[in-house]
């Protein structure tokens, strides 16, 4: 995260800038998983407001297991 806000602090920014179907959850000191909870596709949605969530977070990557990545 670029602010250093809680996670709370910034699930309420996403949700005040309209964006009510992300959720924000911490999964360590400085990263969060964020998913919707509707229909919509993540990707989709930050592509459409790169410039806000480019205010919020340093780095933005898909998240895959480890199962998954082949690591």
């Amino acid at each position: 995260m670029v602010s250093g806000d809680s996670t709370l602090a910034i699930q309420q920014r996403v949700e005040d800038t309209g964006f009510s179907s992300i959720v924000v959850t911490s999964t360590a000191s400085d990263r969060v998983f964020q998913h919707c909870i509707d229909n919509n596709d993540i990707w989709q949605v930050f592509n459409s407001a790169i410039d806000f969530f480019s205010m919020l977070f340093a780095n933005v990557h898909k998240w895959a297991s480890k199962d998954d990545s082949g690591v």
